[in-house]
C-alpha cells in the first residue's frame, strides 16, 4: 500500500508532466553530511539511514541503498510503498539503468537540479534524449508535500585564528588565481563547504558536527566575493572578510 506522501508527490508529479521523479541524499554543495531541510529522501521513504537515493514512478517506487543499510532499510520502508533496490547485488539495476529501461518514448525525468550534481544530470539527459523525452528540473517538489519540513538555520561563524590555520587566506587567494590564471579562468566558483571554510580560515556550524557554514564564493582576478546568509555573519567575520578585500552577499 502507497504512503499518504507518495500518492500527494504523484499528484503533484502529474500535475507537472513528471513520470519519474528523482531524489538524492544532498544539499546544494554536494555535502557528505546534510542538515534536516535537506533530508527529502529520508521524508517520503522513512528510511533514516546516510545513504540512499529514491525514484518515484507514476506506478512503482523505488529506494536505492548500499550493503550497510539492507536490513534496516527493508524494515524501515515496510508498507510505505517503497521496493528496495540493493546496490551492488547481482541483477540489481543502478538507477540509470533503471531508468533507461523503464522510461517510455516522451516522457519526462524531474529532480530538483539544486542537488543533483552535473555528472549525473547529463546522464539523465541522456536518457531522456534517447526515448525523445525530458527533464523538468526547476521545482522541488517535496515543497507542497513536506508542510513541515525544517527550516534552514544558520548559525554565526568564527575566524580560525593565525596559530591555527597554516596559511593566511590571502596567501590561499594568490595561489588559486595563480592556477586560474594558468586555467586561463577569469572566474572561480566555489560550492564545496569545506573547501569555503579552508580558503576563508572561518569555520561554521550549520551542519551538524561538521564545522561549515552554507555560502558560495567566487574568486575573480582582482575581487572576491562571499555569498551567505546575514545570520552567519559577526561583526568580527564582517571585519575579517573586509581586511581581506572579500565583499559581502
Amino acid at each position: 500500500m502507497d504512503s499518504k506522501r507518495i500518492t500527494a508527490l504523484r499528484a503533484i508529479m502529474k500535475r507537472e508532466g513528471i513520470d519519474y521523479y528523482y531524489i538524492p541524499t544532498a544539499d546544494f554543495h554536494e555535502s557528505e553530511y546534510v542538515v534536516e531541510y535537506f533530508k527529502a529522501r529520508k521524508f517520503i521513504t522513512g528510511f533514516t539511514g546516510s545513504a540512499g537515493v529514491a525514484v518515484i514512478g507514476q506506478e512503482k517506487a523505488w529506494l536505492w541503498t548500499d550493503g550497510r543499510y539492507f536490513i534496516q532499510a527493508a524494515s524501515q520502508i515496510e508498507g510505505s510503498g517503497f521496493g528496495l533496490m540493493k546496490m551492488g547485488q547481482e541483477g540489481v539495476p543502478t538507477v540509470m539503468q533503471y531508468l533507461g529501461e523503464k522510461l517510455q518514448e516522451g516522457q519526462c525525468i524531474g529532480f530538483d537540479a539544486r542537488v543533483v550534481n552535473t555528472n549525473d544530470a547529463k546522464e539523465f539527459a541522456k536518457i531522456a534524449a534517447k526515448k525523445h523525452g525530458s527533464l523538468k528540473t526547476d521545482k522541488d517538489l517535496l515543497d507542497e508535500v513536506w508542510t513541515d519540513r525544517p527550516e534552514l538555520v544558520h548559525q554565526p561563524a568564527d575566524v580560525l585564528k593565525d596559530e591555527f590555520n597554516g596559511e593566511a587566506t590571502a596567501s590561499k587567494l594568490a595561489r588559486v588565481r595563480e592556477q586560474m590564471e594558468k586555467e586561463d579562468a577569469q572566474y572561480h566558483i566555489i560550492s564545496t563547504l569545506d573547501d569555503i571554510a579552508w580558503i576563508l580560515n572561518l569555520r561554521g556550524n550549520d551542519i551538524s558536527h561538521v564545522p561549515v557554514f552554507l555560502s558560495f564564493l567566487m574568486i575573480e582576478e582582482d575581487a572576491c566575493t562571499l555569498f551567505i546568509h546575514a545570520e552567519t555573519l559577526t561583526d568580527e567575520v564582517r571585519a575579517y572578510l573586509a581586511d581581506n578585500d572579500i565583499t559581502v552577499c
